[in-house]
């Protein structure tokens, strides 16, 4: 599934961490809450995504895809932002459940 998201387009889910995923370094876990019964992960993380409950942009833009794997949500892309000049830098986390919360680990 593929993303562009250029401003907050949702309420954010309440009981969630924000996290900024434009500076996770690889190998970082971070907490964002408890994962509620009966919700569909792809679903949850897109809110997520589209409240930027999880940042994916400062300035500009992002840019995403989502595939789903046996352990959660894989998300790449790139997130745009100007400085002196356009910059285009990669996104690239994993998020996963374990033992009911969810945790963003940057790949």
């Amino acid at each position: 599934m593929k993303l562009f998201i250029d401003h907050v387009e949702c309420e954010a889910p309440e009981g969630f961490a924000q996290v900024d995923a434009t500076y996770l370094p690889p190998g970082k876990i971070l907490e964002l809450g408890p994962l509620p019964p009966g919700v569909e992960l792809v679903a949850l993380v897109t809110q997520l995504l589209r409240s930027q409950r999880i940042i994916t942009f400062v300035h500009a833009e992002c840019e995403l895809e989502l595939a789903s794997t046996s352990s959660g949500v894989h998300v790449t892309g790139t997130h745009t932002y100007f400085t002196n000049c356009r910059n285009d830098d990669p996104l690239d986390f994993t998020i996963e459940c374990v033992d009911g919360t969810l945790r963003i680990r940057g790949n």
